[in-house]
């Protein structure tokens, strides 16, 4: 059986990319008191693991009551969750905001899975404790004993950083920019938001599924029509008045955080040639901005880290990237430019199975052979 779920999490403006120093203002909880909560690293498109020849996005949900269900029967540990991410922005009663939507997951309930899955992540575990220390209050925490906290983390008083769901990798949208909703107009058949409760989980039908996942559709078409074509945002007289649309503008902005989060997942270097000089570097879409759904404006997977050579003949489909990550020259190209560009050098890695489709599209829509 596939369960709908909505569960909020911890609030980070860093892109869920690592702790973001925030806490929760709940008295006396695990952020609270240790400034760090495991849902930090969820956007992290390297908290993945293959298994059985097919990766899986690896993540943490501090969700006491959905064990309770399980522990009650009202749930069982082999139920697969489609969970719609949020964070509250205006109180109990106020707007809220989907945060990602990760479908087909399931807990990592069996110790041998949970075992391997761990093992692999070591170099991941290892990364995230660093970050971890960074923060200030881990540091009080522990008395500025980092020795005492690397036993904590291993484990060895129970400590640390254990994820517990997964999900097939292209199952998990990061909404790098949230997107906003006031509950009872979406869903008008609730008489109440979505809980804003750390540690809980609010439960939808079918039918509030299928509304939502149509707010998440057309949350994205509002806000390309509300960008002039070349991606600028309309001028502040322009805007409209609503509220809701406004936010939706506002969403625009964000693509500062998909550079950010590109960055990340190509280790601030060129996709091709692996150049960390910053002002050469260029977030570039492989679907463009205006022809993307929202979900792959800000899907780090459609997204390629080029030098400024690369970016402006990958942009007008001079060059492209065949599915196994080499290169596609156009023949407009002079041939004797190839070499003095570097431009036959494939990806720095493979593409994986969702960067494969961004790549087809480019190739079928934008190359020029």
């Amino acid at each position: 059986m596939t369960i709908a779920i909505t569960k909020p999490i911890l609030r980070n403006d860093d892109g869920y990319l690592r702790p973001a120093g925030q806490g929760t203002p709940k008295k006396g909880s695990f952020v609270e008191e240790y400034g760090f909560g495991g849902e930090e690293w969820n956007h992290r498109p390297d908290l993945s693991v293959e298994l059985g020849g097919q990766r899986y996005k690896i993540f943490s949900l501090e969700a006491q009551d959905i064990f309770e269900a399980i522990n009650s029967g009202d749930y069982t540990s082999d139920d697969k969750f489609d969970i719609y991410m949020t964070r509250g922005v205006g109180g109990k009663k106020g707007p809220q905001e989907i945060i990602a939507r990760a479908r087909n997951c399931t807990l990592i309930a069996h110790h041998a899975k949970k075992n391997v899955i761990f093992r692999k992540l070591e170099g991941f575990m290892a990364m995230a404790a660093g970050e971890a220390w960074a923060q200030e209050r881990v540091r009080k925490k522990f008395g500025q004993d980092e020795a005492a906290f690397r036993d904590w983390w291993a484990g060895k008083e129970g400590g640390g950083f254990h994820p517990g769901w997964m999900c097939p990798y292209d199952d998990y949208v990061p909404f790098t920019v949230p997107i906003p909703i006031v509950t009872m107009k979406v869903l008008t058949d609730r008489n109440e938001n979505f809980v804003n409760y750390y540690n809980r989980h609010s439960r939808l039908d079918e039918e509030q599924a299928r509304k939502l996942d149509r707010y998440i559709t057309r949350f994205g078409a509002l806000e390309s029509a509300l960008a002039d074509p070349d991606g600028t945002i309309l001028p502040k007289a322009r805007l409209p008045k609503d509220p809701t649309v406004l936010a939706t503008v506002a969403a625009r902005r964000g693509q500062q955080a998909f550079r950010a989060r590109v960055e990340e997942a190509w280790d601030r270097a060129c996709a091709v040639t692996g150049s960390r000089i910053p002002a050469m570097l260029r977030a570039s879409h492989i679907i463009p901005w205006k022809d993307a759904t929202h979900e792959q404006k800000f899907d780090v997977e459609n997204g390629l880290l080029l030098c400024a050579n690369h970016d402006a003949l990958f942009d007008r489909g001079l060059l492209s990237y065949a599915k196994d990550g080499s290169a596609l020259v156009s023949s407009d190209v002079p041939s004797d430019e190839w070499n003095a560009l570097g431009l036959e050098a494939p990806l720095r890695r493979k593409p994986g199975k969702r960067m494969r489709r961004y790549l087809k599209w480019h190739r079928q829509n934008r190359f020029q052979p």
